[in-house]
């Protein structure tokens, strides 16, 4: 598939989390032991997520090396240490609990890996989760804000009543300054500090005015003390209870994820491409992020009409963010899947693909 992304840099960390919620991917592909299941690798949280589901093999794929490498050493930790480690190694337990992690975790590096690991949390002493291009952007917003506005926003997160949360929202935050400063941060402009330009090429919208929008919209939709992406978003890693993070980061799931991590298989590749392939014919669900929002639509039409010659059932899960991405071809089945209360607000929406080649005529 021809990509935008495919001529980004791609000697970074892009991601150290995935924006996409898990909630979403098993919801919608309805996951059973016997698919075989084509996951972006990314930051690896939705790889680790379908791990918690009854499913014979998990292949994450990415065409860039670094996410894969992320994957892989969250992977190590995972088969290795207690969770201690891994949650203090995602900067769970702050820059001590990322030291102490780390000095476990080395032990049982590879002897070529010990030195790349080094300098990485020397780079980010604050873990893995706050590392990425993407989240050091998105965790700057809130230190702009006024003093007073970031007091605000942080008593936004207190409530457990949404009207009386839509009204807070109304009467002390969307006030000109915020709503004028959420717009400037996040503009086309500023956004090229967390995205490569090069992704904003087929937006239909502006990123600003859009993001506010969906952003005021949530107030009266989502409780935001329940949300994991929006307290992520403005606080980071700071006070993150356990049961709002993604499954997989949860304590209660470990012993599964160690269970099961050997199901894993990483590959360095296009997505497209491998499900084209003759290896990739074996897949018959995909998660597959917003990779159709780098895209034309006439290229996106083109991939779905090779996703049906392929001629072998597929159901894969997309999301769109700037760009409506829509198949318009009667051989599919194509479905907009509700994003739940624990979604990202910044999504436009999200879509489910079903080909069966048996049901066609």
């Amino acid at each position: 598939m021809h990509s935008e992304f495919s001529q980004v840099n791609l000697d970074l960390i892009r991601y150290s989390l995935v924006w996409e919620d898990g909630f979403t991917v098993l919801n919608s592909l309805r996951l059973k032991p016997e698919d075989k299941v084509l996951v972006i690798s990314s930051a690896g949280t939705n790889v680790l997520n379908t791990l918690l589901q009854p499913v014979n093999q998990v292949v994450a794929i990415d065409i860039n090396p670094l996410q894969n490498q992320l994957l892989l050493f969250q992977m190590h930790v995972i088969k290795n240490h207690v969770y201690e480690d891994f949650k203090n190694i995602l900067g769970l337990g702050g820059e001590v609990g990322v030291k102490n992690a780390f000095s476990e975790i080395k032990s049982t590096l590879p002897t070529h890996l010990v030195s790349f690991w080094e300098q990485f949390f020397c780079l980010h002493p604050r873990g893995i989760l706050t590392s990425g291009k993407l989240e050091k952007y998105l965790n700057g917003f809130f230190p702009t804000l006024s003093l007073a506005l970031q007091k605000s926003v942080e008593k936004l997160f207190t409530f457990d009543d949404l009207a009386e949360q839509k009204h807070f929202f109304n009467q002390e935050i969307a006030v000109e300054t915020f709503k004028k400063d959420f717009i400037f941060y996040f503009n086309e402009l500023n956004l090229s500090a967390g995205r490569d330009p090069l992704l904003f090429k087929y937006a239909q919208e502006s990123s600003g005015e859009t993001f506010y929008k969906r952003f005021a919209e949530h107030t009266e939709l989502v409780m935001f003390k329940n949300n994991f992406y929006l307290n992520f978003l403005f606080f980071g890693c700071k006070n993150l209870s356990d049961r709002l993070l993604p499954a997989c980061y949860q304590e209660e799931n470990y012993l599964q994820l160690k269970a099961n991590i050997d199901k894993i298989e990483i590959i360095e590749g296009e997505a497209i491409n491998y499900l084209l392939s003759e290896a990739g014919k074996k897949i018959n669900k995909a998660s597959l992020s917003n990779i159709f929002e780098y895209t034309t639509s006439e290229e996106f039409d083109k991939v779905c009409q090779q996703l049906i010659i392929r001629n072998k059932p597929l159901h894969f899960v997309y999301w769109n963010l700037l760009q409506e991405q829509i198949a318009n071809n009667s051989q599919l089945k194509t479905s907009t899947v509700a994003l739940k209360e624990q979604s990202c607000f910044y999504f436009k929406n999200a879509k489910l693909v079903e080909i069966e080649p048996s049901q066609m005529q």
